[in-house]
């Protein structure tokens, strides 16, 4: 997945809004969902519409909400899904 204004490989040049999404998506893969909901929270409390794409949010966002839907916190999932 590529973000619309991250386009760099230079980490030192990510937002931590990226480095802590980008940190969430191998332990979305191996479905390890307590650790990938953490690192998304922290992406979504570091995200700085100055320097971060609206849109970018809105995936973390889903993200999120897909982990909170299967650590079985569905009024939370919901809430982000919206």
């Amino acid at each position: 997945i590529t973000f619309s204004m991250y386009e760099e490989e230079d980490s030192r040049n990510k937002s931590k809004f990226y480095t802590y999404y980008d940190k969430s998506k191998p332990l979305i893969f191996q479905k390890k969902w307590k650790k990938a909901e953490k690192l998304l929270s922290k992406a979504v409390a570091s995200f700085e519409p100055v320097n971060d794409a609206p849109k970018d949010k809105l995936l973390v966002l889903a993200s999120r909400s897909a982990a909170l839907y299967h650590l079985n916190r569905i009024e939370e999932a919901l809430v982000d899904a919206e």
